[in-house]
């Protein structure tokens, strides 16, 4: 009998391999960048395409181009994808949900199985899963397999990028679950911060936050994931500055806490309850980094006219208008930093107005602009890949409310319910 393990592919994917045959791939992104040229992975992976010949299930844990890369599923060979089956959070209201299952079953996956969120299901013989929706559309996991410590079943507690942010919120979770043997923990922060101070305080909180979940959870081992990314764009490369590097997470579990820090590499294979051993996957890492520091930034090859900007605001605004939307909204002036001018976004016109960047809501790329007209998830991209700033005398606070106010002009509560479905902007895939 092989005893359980855990292989680490990259970032927030892992196959956790229950022994008996089946092996449980979560949140495969092998290679390329995401957030619109806005992220690129620390390190090469070693998992690649004849990798998925042995994986008999993937859990996608909600739709960011990190968890859910629909490249990487589209590059599993075709004979392959008809025996895997997709796990995905039970949620028929999230607009996701839709898109993703509709994707998937183009692609000609086996199954797309929709986990109910108040009991564990079995998945092969020996691996039961659970999944429950979090907030924004996000969802946690947790695994349990047979012939764990003291006879008990093994514990293996997902968080990806879920959010809890007191001891109280962690505890909740773990109370209803149990211990946990095995937690998987984001360990760096991944989206816009005004300054670096900002980013500082968000990069030590993220830490707290570790700590307190391992606390909160029992768990025995840690594996520091979902963070092993680095800001790779020309407008946002300065963000890398704070970041928490690995090192610092597994120091503070190892420190502060009587859990057992598992670092672990792409291609590295820990079983469980083994003695942890990660100063090479440490070591590796730091070479990693040390790399990227100096590493050239993306930028993009050229602007995005202003005509052309103005037929993907009108395709956006039919597409997304609802009859219930009052007014021309959203009374928006945004700077386009690469062409230099700045414009009034008001309905579907765009028309240039005489203003500086300090007095207008926000600046950002004429790329990133007609980005957010492409995508219905836009906007939240933007707000992950950090490539706008708020000027000094925006009349909105936040992003947060520079969405809302696109949301509440389409006569729109938010982004997130069910709406039409369209695959197209995963780009083009094969019939079934």
């Amino acid at each position: 009998m092989v005893e359980p393990r855990i292989e680490f592919v990259n970032h927030a994917s892992v196959v956790v391999d229950d022994g008996q045959g089946t092996r449980l791939l979560t949140d495969p992104w092998l290679d390329g960048l995401v957030f619109n040229n806005g992220w690129a992975l620390l390190s090469r992976s070693a998992f690649g395409p004849a990798d998925f010949e042995s994986i008999t299930h993937i859990w996608i844990s909600h739709e960011h181009p990190d968890h859910f890369h629909p490249a990487t599923l589209k590059r599993i060979p075709e004979a392959r994808r008809a025996q895997i089956v997709l796990l995905y959070q039970h949620a028929p209201d999230l607009a996701a949900a839709h898109e993703i299952k509709a994707f998937c079953a183009k692609l000609g996956f086996r199954e797309f199985m929709e986990l109910p969120a108040g009991q564990h299901v079995s998945v092969g013989a020996n691996l039961e899963i659970l999944c429950r929706p979090h907030m924004w559309g996000d969802s946690w996991c947790h695994l349990r397999l047979p012939r764990g410590p003291g006879g008990r079943p093994w514990s293996i507690f997902n968080a990806n990028d879920c959010e809890w942010e007191t001891p109280a919120a962690g505890a909740h979770v773990f109370a209803e679950l149990g211990p946990v043997d095995v937690l998987m923990m984001q360990f760096s922060y991944a989206c816009w911060y005004p300054d670096r101070a900002a980013r500082r305080r968000e990069a030590d909180r993220l830490i707290e936050r570790l700590v307190m979940m391992t606390e909160a959870s029992e768990a025995r081992f840690v594996i520091p994931f979902a963070s092993f990314v680095r800001f790779c764009h020309e407008d946002n490369g300065h963000m890398n500055d704070e970041m928490n590097k690995v090192h610092r997470a597994a120091e503070a579990i190892e420190s502060r806490t009587r859990a057992r820090a598992v670092a672990l590499y792409p291609g590295d294979v820990w079983t469980l309850g083994h003695d942890p051993a990660g100063a090479e996957a440490l070591r590796r890492y730091g070479q990693d980094y040390a790399q990227v520091a100096g590493a050239s930034l993306m930028r993009d090859n050229a602007g995005v006219p202003l005509d052309e900007l103005e037929r993907k605001l009108s395709a956006f605004w039919e597409r997304h208008r609802t009859p219930d939307a009052a007014g021309s909204g959203p009374d928006l002036r945004l700077f386009l930093w690469d062409l230099q001018v700045a414009v009034e976004w008001c309905g579907t016109r765009l028309a240039v107005v005489a203003a500086s960047e300090a007095d207008c809501d926000i600046a950002l790329a004429s790329s990133s602009l007609a980005f957010l007209f492409d995508a219905r998830w836009g906007i939240a991209t933007l707000s992950v890949n950090a490539r706008y700033r708020l000027p000094a005398r925006s009349r909105l606070p936040s992003l947060s409310a520079i969405e809302l106010a696109v949301v509440r002009a389409l006569g729109r509560r938010d982004w997130l319910v069910a709406g039409s479905v369209s695959t197209a902007a995963y780009g083009s895939v094969p019939e079934p």
